[in-house]
């Protein structure tokens, strides 16, 4: 037991002191295992009797036994109690009497507590088929049942069940220590069983109360994150709701930077509370946490990434939920912002999910910037053949475009002449929207409503090629935009031979 030296003795040289410490307490004639009590000093736990010294635990010693100071303590207490006790206990008729006495009495309120036990177990069965149903109803996680009512009661019976049966055996423990104790001769028996529960319940509560600075240090963390959390979400709340400005700050930088802040306020919680912790001092806790870093910071790269990136296109205003842009190839509204990725709903009610690294590293198109203030310019081409004039083509586009919902008057739609081809001459008529959002139906009301007002004014819209070589073929004008007397251009044939000139003549 003794693995060490202290105070200039050798672990032998304890080992004799206090055997001459036990024989002389085994010379008392009224020996109190009661008596026989623990403290603890600088280098560890002293056993004593009332103020004769017996022996001391040290550290070394507890080291050595993989165990600690006041557990090694409690057993060699324990142990001198009863070796002790069983020595000094003279066995008289009076005391056998006594003893005797005594043990009825135990037996007689050890069946009164088990029919009171009983029937507490009855009652409590009758009381839960009488709540099954109401009070006590099926555990739920949405629609999904979890626990049924009666599964539940099933349940709650069964630890009633073994609530009486730890009840019971705990009242035994007791009556056989009280009868054991009620003999000269066994109660060195009753002193062993006492110490059996009462060591490791002693050792437990000794390391829970010297836990107890440690835990309410970490309570008044938990309490202060638990308030500092709550009042930076009531502070931007009240910053997106507008209640709170600062300039510069957008308020849709609210939510984001409450998410970001309330992060760092967890870890940084995290990192003040683990030299608290129960494990937070041993190499394997230490050993585990290397290991998990490790993991982290090996399979979160792209994570990371992706949450940096997230970060700076919310600051840098990128682009808000609700509006229309475009990704690489993809167009739509933004359905969801957050740090990780941005989902897009298409036109065609797709939703795209794309990583906010992937967009980082790529140009954002924002239609929806423009298109809050009626500047959006909607744009689209057509061919015209050199034969039509060019001012008549433009206020045909003009026309078309302010006759188009979503198409503002001012500023006024303008044409731009982009190419002078070989047959044709290629018109871009420009118009600014106020909705980003119904840019595919502006696009297909404009493109109708330039077809109406060329046909309105007999201008084909078609390959310049086609019309120039078409010869006898119909209009591609409908008919109802065509005069009633209109008639199909004949086929112009013309021959030609070796003696005479060519002379052209038409077949109707």
């Amino acid at each position: 037991m003794f693995t060490g030296s202290r105070d200039g003795f050798s672990a032998k040289d304890r080992a004799q002191r206090t055997t001459t410490a036990i024989n002389q307490l085994a010379k008392f004639d009224n020996f109190d295992p009661n008596l026989v009590k623990l403290r603890e000093t600088s280098d560890g736990t002293e056993i004593v009797y009332g103020n004769t010294f017996i022996a001391t635990m040290t550290l070394e010693d507890a080291k050595r036994a993989n165990s600690s100071t006041q557990l090694l303590a409690s057993e060699f207490a324990a142990k001198l109690r009863i070796a002790l006790s069983r020595e000094q206990q003279p066995m008289t008729l009076s005391t056998v009497a006594c003893g005797i006495g005594i043990s009825i009495g135990a037996t007689i309120l050890l069946l009164l507590c088990a029919g009171f036990l009983g029937r507490a177990g009855n009652y409590i069965n009758a009381r839960i088929d009488q709540w099954n149903g109401t009070f006590i109803s099926s555990v739920r996680i949405q629609q999904a049942e979890l626990l049924s009512a009666d599964s539940l009661c099933r349940i709650l019976r069964i630890v009633n069940r073994v609530g009486q049966l730890v009840t019971l055996l705990a009242f035994l423990y007791l009556y056989l220590i009280v009868v054991l104790n009620s003999f000269p001769g066994t109660q060195w028996l009753a002193l062993a069983l006492r110490d059996t529960a009462l060591v490791p319940l002693t050792t437990a509560v000794e390391a829970v109360i010297g836990y107890l600075p440690k835990g309410i240090a970490i309570l008044v963390i938990v309490v202060v994150t638990y308030g500092v959390i709550a009042f930076a979400d009531f502070f931007f709340n009240a910053v997106g709701a507008e209640q709170i400005r600062f300039t510069g700050f957008d308020p849709e930088w609210a939510e984001p930077t409450y998410q970001l802040v309330r992060v760092m306020i967890i870890a940084f919680a995290l990192v003040a509370s683990l030299p608290y912790a129960p494990f937070g001092e041993s190499e394997s806790f230490k050993q585990v946490g290397f290991l998990f870093g490790i993991l982290v910071s090996l399979g979160s790269t792209s994570v990371i990434g992706n949450v940096m990136a997230g970060t700076v296109l919310t600051y840098t205003n990128a682009f808000k939920i609700g509006d229309r842009i475009k990704i690489g190839d993809c167009i739509g509204d933004v359905e969801e912002k957050s740090l990780f990725v941005t989902r897009l709903k298409t036109a065609k009610n797709e939703i795209v999910s794309i990583p906010n690294g992937a967009i980082l590293n790529t140009n954002v198109t924002n239609f929806s910037v423009m298109g809050r203030s009626g500047l959006l310019i909607m744009h689209t081409q057509i061919t015209i053949g050199y034969g039509e004039p060019w001012r008549k083509v433009h206020e045909l586009l003009i026309a078309a475009a302010l006759a188009t919902e979503n198409i503002v008057s001012e500023p006024e739609p303008f044409v731009l002449q982009s190419a002078l081809s070989d047959f044709y001459v290629c018109y871009e008529i420009n118009a600014y929207c106020n909705d980003a959002q119904k840019m595919n139906r502006v696009y297909s009301q404009l493109h109708a409503n330039i077809q109406d007002k060329f046909n309105e004014a007999g201008v084909e819209i078609m390959s310049a090629h086609y019309k120039y070589l078409r010869d006898g073929n119909h209009s591609t004008i409908p008919a109802d935009h065509l005069p009633k007397d209109y008639k199909a251009p004949p086929f112009v044939l013309k021959t030609q031979n070796a003696a005479s000139t060519s002379s052209g003549s038409s077949v109707g």
